[in-house]
């Protein structure tokens, strides 16, 4: 077995095409009751472009 561990994936590291179809996925999510679904697109989006 090796010890060695890639890096995390980020976010940025990905290409702006890969971002772009992650952006038309859809999701649910279950925390405290059932949510969604939603879209990758809102998380995606750089906090700059993000509505207040």
């Amino acid at each position: 077995m090796s010890s060695h561990t890639s890096p995390p994936l980020r976010l940025a590291d990905l290409s702006p095409e890969t971002i772009a179809k992650l952006k038309r996925f859809r999701y649910d999510r279950i925390i405290e009751k059932h949510e969604g679904p939603d879209k990758w697109e809102w998380h995606l989006r750089d906090p700059s472009e993000r509505p207040s």
